[in-house]
């Protein structure tokens, strides 16, 4: 594949591989600890969820090559972090119950939620609140960049309008995937509800199953 792909993007993807190695060490070295701050945290797993390749290989989908317009407009740069960002929350907040479950505390939410996930429903408020900031941030930069003299080029265009088909895409491969749910998981379609997460798959409780509970 990096034989096709133009010399700035495949510099940048092996430099983007290298740091998620690189956050894999520092989880290592992280998780036996209970010291460390939310903001350490989040550095470390920005490094391991390996966000920058997305948008990296989102270049190379395109064929084009935007190094050093990241270098030179940090607009388009704070747009590649908010959907790293964005993606990183949502990632944390589904896959829960698998790190739960297998024991991984390399997750956000399960740090905020508490060993015992007593804290639970407030790690996901506050999920949720923070996923949706971002969501609104990214939509009124991409919004400012298409409005400017830098989004009327066809390259930046292409890659600002199809970054938000990411992390659409992204987030309903999240609910979709038996990766993160459990063998035999088929999602319903559920986007909001209680959820019950259980030692065997994530269950999605139906709309009309909720009304006869409540």
């Amino acid at each position: 594949m990096t034989l096709q792909m133009l010399p700035g993007v495949k510099a940048r993807l092996i430099s983007n591989l290298e740091e998620m190695m690189e956050g894999f060490d520092q989880e290592a070295t992280f998780l036996p600890r209970d010291d460390y701050t939310d903001e350490e945290f989040l550095q470390m797993r920005h490094k391991s969820a390996g966000g920058p390749i997305t948008t990296t290989l989102l270049e190379f989908g395109l064929g084009i090559d935007l190094t050093s317009d990241l270098l030179e407009h940090s607009n388009l740069s704070l747009l590649n972090r908010l959907s790293w960002e964005y993606n990183l929350i949502v990632h944390e907040l589904i896959s829960l119950r698998k790190d739960y479950y297998g024991g991984h505390k390399s997750n956000l939410v399960y740090r905020w939620a508490g060993s015992d996930l007593s804290r639970l429903q407030e790690a996901v408020n506050r999920s949720h609140k923070w996923a949706s900031e971002l969501e609104e941030e990214f939509v009124t930069e991409r919004r400012r960049i298409l409005g400017s003299s830098l989004g009327q080029r066809l390259d930046i265009c292409s890659y600002v309008s199809e970054l938000g088909n990411v992390m659409a895409g992204f987030t309903r491969w999240e609910f979709v995937v038996p990766r993160y749910h459990g063998d035999g998981y088929i999602w319903n379609g559920a986007t909001s509800g209680n959820v019950i997460l259980s030692p065997e798959r994530t269950i999605f409780l139906a709309q009309d199953a909720q009304e006869t509970s409540a």
